[in-house]
């Protein structure tokens, strides 16, 4: 009766094509598809009802529904068929709803662009309910994920376990999304939204993981304190390992942060950027006025791709390209961020070539004004001892921290992987003996023992040290046994936020995605999981399509999936009006106006 109706739709739709619109929404009539009731009693008509509906291939639709009821047990049966199209008490059917979805989320279109795609379906919807659909989507897949755990965990047993990666993330003072994700077959398993990342907090995630797929081979994370104090307590005697990535991050931090930011400071209450700006655009505009000079540059570029020497240029365009060269230092960063990059020593250090440049060829600047200015700038940053010193030892202990990025084998100096660098294929039995070597070299211990900075470097990698080499795990499954290797980041959540953010960046358009992380639905990273072939088919249980699996959901549990998300956002919420009274200056005086105000018990 289902592949009927379709049917039907399908042939409107053909008569939709050729005529573009009907002058008004076709009718239908629709009733159970039996009169005999489940206690066996031949039900009456209780009365026929008008819905109108929205459907993709039609557009609008009028239904005529009759409904059926029992005179002895008072059940009532409406359509089945209408049931398994549009949701109860919904004008718009779960086609409808499934595209939004996909189109929001997946192809991360904004509410304008789905609005007038669905015109072009003959759909007339405003902006306000593409978003609310989008919200019952995501309230349908995670309703359909967790009637699907069972058969995950079947799944997760058959490949011998998972390896669970943990990771936050959140924008300005949001809320953290927290999610949990599988990293063997690539499944997001749970997702939360937290005020912080404390132990407590985590420790929910957790739990409602272990208590659905149960105990997971090991954890991967980075080296939060929460995470850490979550996992010891709620998953004891499963291994818990660091990412390599973060680990290196938080030790060149704290290595080279100080030192950095002096170096950031001096340069910006320097103003170099400002000046150097203003003097490149001098020589621009210089450049732009002559042809000789303008031909000249051009000439410049092409041989410089060619890699031909440059026999003379213009004094113009010899300042212009050093200024670009020492402005520009960040295009040598090779994307791991700092401490991995460290784009103001880079720019520190071509002032210093610029500098020795002018001191070995002294003819650049006995004459033109340009190259005089970009002499005086390099010096005058050049002349500050103490940003010299900062320097002198930022440099040597950015070799130091160099040293230990290549005994651990991952965002190495000469890496182009970027954020996406998941290490060098080698044993880690390779990188514990090159970290053993880096642990025991006496000159670092030397500098301990004179400096805090590697003191804590030296702590820190003693305390991680068992967290960071993960042996392979074998495990018994159905078709033998199974050499399991953790990875050694957690690059597959990270990328997993970081598309996630540039796909709500792209339908807003807005930067900062603090209001996004407020209204976004806990369960929305689910979403990632429709591009996997393999859970597609645990989730949909036999059906054909997403449409067809939303329909064996109870609209019961949608109601209170909805009361349950109010009531979770909560503290997250302010109180209706609230915003008002906030806003007042003079609002102590207006709590407490009585001289002998007290208190209420």
């Amino acid at each position: 009766m289902i592949h009927a109706l379709q049917g039907v739709l399908s042939a409107l739709s053909s008569k939709l094509s050729k005529a573009q619109l009907f002058p008004q929404p076709p009718s239908l009539s629709l009733a159970p598809h039996t009169r005999f009731c489940e206690c066996g009693t031949c039900m009456k008509v209780k009365k026929t009802r008008r819905r109108e509906i929205v459907t993709m291939e039609v557009g609008r639709l009028s239904v005529s529904e009759t409904l059926f009821k029992c005179g002895r047990c008072h059940t009532q049966r409406g359509s089945e068929e209408l049931a398994h199209l549009v949701p109860r008490r919904s004008r718009y059917s779960y086609g409808v709803m499934v595209h939004v979805g996909r189109a929001l989320f997946q192809q991360a279109k904004s509410e304008r662009a789905v609005q007038q795609e669905l015109r072009e379906h003959n759909i007339e919807i405003a902006r306000s309910e593409i978003g609310y659909l989008g919200k019952k989507f995501i309230a349908y897949l995670a309703l359909a994920h967790q009637e699907s755990a069972e058969a995950i965990k079947e799944f997760l047993t058959r490949q011998g376990g998972y390896i669970l990666h943990l990771d936050g993330t959140c924008e300005g003072e949001s809320p953290f999304l927290m999610s949990g994700l599988d990293s063997i077959s690539g499944i997001v398993l749970r997702t939360i939204k937290i005020p912080s990342e404390k132990a407590e907090q985590i420790s929910v995630l957790l739990k409602e993981i272990n208590a659905s797929m149960g105990s997971p081979l090991a954890v991967v994370s980075d080296m939060s304190t929460g995470i850490e104090s979550a996992v010891r307590e709620t998953l004891p005697g499963v291994p818990h390992f660091f990412c390599h990535f973060h680990f290196l991050r938080d030790i060149g931090k704290d290595l080279l942060g100080a030192d950095y930011d002096s170096l950031r400071r001096s340069l910006k209450n320097q103003g170099l950027k400002k000046k150097l700006r203003v003097l490149a655009k001098k020589c621009k505009t210089n450049i732009d006025t002559d042809q000789t000079m303008k031909a000249a540059l051009k000439r410049y570029i092409l041989e410089h791709a060619a890699g031909k020497p440059v026999e003379t240029l213009p004094a113009e365009v010899l300042a212009y390209t050093l200024a670009l060269w020492i402005l520009n230092a960040k295009l040598a960063a090779k994307g791991h961020g700092f401490p991995f990059d460290r784009p103001h020593l880079t720019l520190y250090e071509r002032l210093v070539a610029v500098a020795d440049l002018f001191a070995k060829k002294k003819t650049l600047h006995t004459k033109h004004s340009f190259l005089a200015d970009l002499k005086d700038i390099a010096q005058r940053v050049l002349h500050d001892c103490s940003l010299e010193r900062a320097v002198e030892r930022l440099q040597e202990r950015a070799e130091v921290f160099d040293r230990l990025r290549n005994a651990m084998r991952i965002a190495t100096p000469d890496s182009n992987k970027a954020l996406n660098d998941n290490g060098d294929a080698v044993s880690l039995r390779t990188i514990k003996e090159a970290l053993t070597a880096f642990r025991s070299d006496k000159e670092i211990i030397e500098r301990a023992a004179r400096e805090r900075a590697y003191q804590k470097m030296l702590k820190q990698l003693d305390r991680s040290w068992e967290k960071l080499f993960a042996d392979p795990i074998i495990v018994q499954t159905s078709c033998g046994k199974r050499i399991i290797q953790p990875q050694r980041t957690n690059n597959d959540l990270e990328r997993f936020f970081r598309a996630l953010k540039r796909t709500f960046r792209r339908k807003s358009g807005c930067h900062s995605l603090t209001k996004t992380f407020y209204a976004i639905l806990a369960d929305t990273p689910l979403v990632r999981n429709l591009d996997n072939k393999e859970y597609m088919t645990l989730l949909l249980n036999g059906k054909v399509s997403l449409e067809q699996r939303f329909a064996d959901i109870d609209a019961e549990k949608i109601r209170r999936y909805f009361t349950d998300l109010r009531a979770d956002d909560a503290p997250f919420r302010l109180p209706a009006g609230m915003k008002k009274v906030l806003r007042l200056p003079n609002l102590p005086l207006q709590l407490v106006v009585k001289p002998h105000f007290r208190l209420a018990a």
